[in-house]
């Protein structure tokens, strides 16, 4: 069916009002003329006038003739068919190669006629135009659902797909998880699930944890999660840096318990980037040797060497803190601590402060403390030094004023009353200072650490700044912040609002291993541990950083590099030219990274052969050197494919039971097709196709309008009217 109609962009009678109104000025101006001229001669001019002032008027209506076409769209059916390594493979107890080459031939596509679409995805989704069941060769390394399923939206913009069916074994490693997608739910998704849903008898390294960031010469602790089904023996897991063996340790493995950890001590002793990489010994029978390996990359950096520690007096938090610093034999740590006036046992001097890379301020200032120290820090704080502060009853906030635009924090109200409090963390899992390192819901640690003291003073947080904590009296839980962070323009501040943290490892810690629990963890470490660690990390990443979005890809994956550019206010830079170098063993390749604008920068590149590699980033602003970066990632380290050897029937249950599909079993998936057909929404969609042909713009209607304007002049002109 095919209409045309005719369409102005104001009501018909709003053009034909105007046009009246046209027509009866131009009535008016010729009603009386010098010379006084015919009839006729008034009625042509008129006409002339009248006729161009409306093609004018027609022409800011914008007039157009739109063409309606409806088009009939069959209902159709998307299926997807898992083409990755995991959904081809000989699982516990079935060929799941053979499961799918089965259904394909089994399940009676035919009666969809031409209404249905094959894909198979990987890490990428591609149509196949003229499917057959050897179009699917299992070679995926990576399963990603979810985009897949995106694939199948933006299709149907021009199909009216209607369902769709997924054959896979829903062990998804790559992209979002799709029931996190409401999208996704919009038409009715069936599965059928592929492989065994009990592992086969095999051992993998599953996940490494530990942090992005370390420091040299300062341990850390590293965990290594390992699977195992149907082993009882002990296992041998070593531990390599660089491919250079740093430990070994043992597990014992038991048929009853499937999931371990393993924790490594790793004490870095240079700088760069290192590859940490663990493997796991072979054991006979085992399912796939190519899960028994994984790696990941922490970069290592200098601690800070010199920090200078400001104090009211002489206090058992600062003895605690000075301790701690103390144990890293490279660093250097400047006491500056008051006496009852205003000189200092050590007086702190312009050279000293310049030359400090961190400040911890505790319990001070007080009230007498010097103008000309207050200066001197507020000074060096401004060139983005990082500064970590602890409140206490001597403080006197109006002189912290001075540097209080360092602080994340702005002071409602203060009292030198002191109460007792414990902390209550928040968001733990996201929380630098306080998260605990291969500890689950470590909030408890925290609460149930000994009370420590705070005056009466009330604070808001600035809008930057990130609370980490807030009080909790009794078993009252408040909402107001003790523990805040704050970053901004690359100033780094932590403020603890609070004294008497000594006793974390006084009462707490050492409480503890006073009764015998040898296995505590000293929190009061672990809180200044994460704190000179986030405190340190230098800001200048922050204005030039150049990452892969992965550090492990696959052989068949495309490498992308994101990079970032903000000048020393942190405004982007949009002309920078930023130059990268990779290299691998027996490969160079260089390359330019184009800019995105608002100070972003992005290049994708072909798969990569596989190999550990590094890069060397440059960024060059005006023809100046600006700054530096590198990194390094893998390709082919890792076979995803290996890391879940199950079918993750829960995952395709859920996906089908939320958009209002069905889950099947290969043995009764038969049913797929008439369930599908029944569906009430599986029917024909009327599609409208609009085309529009625009008069308003054509240059003929705007000449033929300034003809009748001239044709108007040149009469009027010979018959020597005004």
């Amino acid at each position: 069916m095919e209409t045309t109609s005719f369409s102005l962009i104001g009501s018909i009678w709003i053009f034909i009002g105007f046009s009246i109104l046209l027509i009866s000025f131009t009535i008016y101006s010729y009603f009386h003329t010098l010379p006084p001229i015919s009839r006729n001669s008034k009625a042509l001019l008129i006409s002339l006038r009248s006729l161009a002032m409306i093609i004018l008027l027609f022409i800011l209506f914008e007039p157009a003739f739109i063409r309606t076409k409806a088009k009939i769209l069959s209902p159709k059916l998307a299926v997807l068919i898992d083409n990755s390594i995991s959904n081809g493979m000989k699982d516990r107890s079935q060929n799941r190669k053979e499961i799918v080459d089965n259904l394909l031939n089994g399940i009676d596509f035919k009666q969809f006629k031409q209404d249905v679409v094959f894909y198979k995805f990987a890490n990428k989704t591609y149509k196949i135009d003229n499917f057959a069941a050897d179009s699917i060769n299992f070679s995926g390394q990576i399963t990603d659902i979810s985009q897949a399923l995106e694939r199948i939206r933006n299709s149907n913009k021009d199909d009216n797909i209607q369902a769709i069916l997924i054959i896979s074994d829903g062990a998804i490693n790559s992209g979002r998880n799709p029931l996190y997608s409401p999208e996704n739910f919009e038409k009715p998704i069936f599965t059928i699930g592929v492989g065994d849903t009990l592992a086969p008898k095999d051992v993998s390294v599953k996940s490494i944890i530990s942090a992005e960031v370390g420091f040299v010469n300062t341990p850390l602790e590293i965990f290594v999660n390992i699977k195992s089904t149907g082993y009882s023996n002990p296992e041998k897991i070593t531990f390599f840096e660089d491919d250079k063996q740093i430990d070994t340790k043992t597990i014992n493995l038991t048929k009853e318990q499937t999931d371990y950890s393993q924790s490594f001590i790793y004490t870095p002793t240079t700088e760069g980037i290192h590859k940490l990489s663990f493997k796991i010994d072979n054991l006979p029978d085992e399912f796939s040797y190519e899960n028994n390996y994984s790696s990941v990359y922490i970069k290592i950096i200098k601690n800070k060497k010199n920090i200078a520690i400001f104090s009211s007096a002489p206090t058992p938090d600062v003895s605690f803190i000075n301790q701690y610093l103390s144990q890293d034999k490279e660093a250097k740590i400047n006491l500056f601590i008051q006496k009852k006036g205003s000189e200092f046992y050590t007086q702190p001097t312009a050279k000293d402060l310049s030359d400090a890379q961190l400040f911890i301020l505790v319990d001070f200032p007080n009230k007498q403390t010097p103008d000309n120290v207050l200066s001197l820090l507020f000074q060096e704080l401004s060139k983005g030094k990082p500064l970590l502060f602890l409140a206490g009853a001597d403080l006197d906030y109006k002189r912290l004023n001075k540097i209080s635009s360092f602080l994340p924090f702005d002071v409602v109200s203060s009292s030198d009353r002191e109460f007792n409090t414990y902390i209550q963390p928040i968001n733990i899992s996201d929380n630098p200072i306080l998260r605990v390192d291969g500890v689950n819901n470590s909030e408890k640690l925290w609460e149930n650490l000994p009370s420590i003291y705070k005056t009466e003073t009330f604070i808001n947080a600035k809008i930057e700044s990130k609370v980490l904590a807030n009080m909790k009296i009794e078993n009252v839980k408040l909402s107001e912040p003790i523990l805040i962070m704050r970053e901004l323009q690359g100033n780094k501040s932590l403020a603890l609002l609070a004294s008497g943290i000594y006793k974390w490892k006084l009462a707490g810690y050492g409480g503890e291993i006073s009764k015998g629990n040898t296995d505590q963890i000293d929190l009061f470490n672990v809180f200044m541990n994460n704190a000179m660690r986030w405190l340190s990390i230098s800001s200048i990443e922050k204005q030039f950083s150049v990452k892969t979005s992965k550090k492990n890809y696959t052989t068949s994956e495309e490498i992308e590099f994101i990079a970032n550019v903000f000048d020393n206010s942190f405004n982007p830079i949009d002309n920078a030219q930023i130059e990268v170098t990779i290299k691998g063993q027996n490969f160079v390749q260089n390359l330019q990274i184009p800019s995105l604008g608002n100070g972003n920068y992005s290049l994708k590149i072909p798969s990569l052969p596989k190999g550990d590699y590094s890069y060397f980033a440059n960024a060059i602003v005006d023809g100046n050197q600006f700054a530096k970066d590198e990194g390094r990632f893998s390709v082919g380290s890792i076979n995803f494919e290996y890391l879940d050897l199950t079918m993750n029937k829960n995952l395709l249950s859920a996906l089908s039971e939320n958009s209002g599909g069905k889950f099947y079993m290969p043995k009764n998936a038969k049913s797929v097709v008439q369930d599908i057909k029944n569906l009430s929404n599986f029917k024909d969609r009327m599609k409208l196709q609009k085309s529009e042909f625009q008069i308003w713009n054509k240059l003929w209607l705007l000449a033929l309008s300034i003809i009748l304007f001239a044709a108007e002049w040149s009469i009027r002109k010979r018959l020597s009217m005004l």
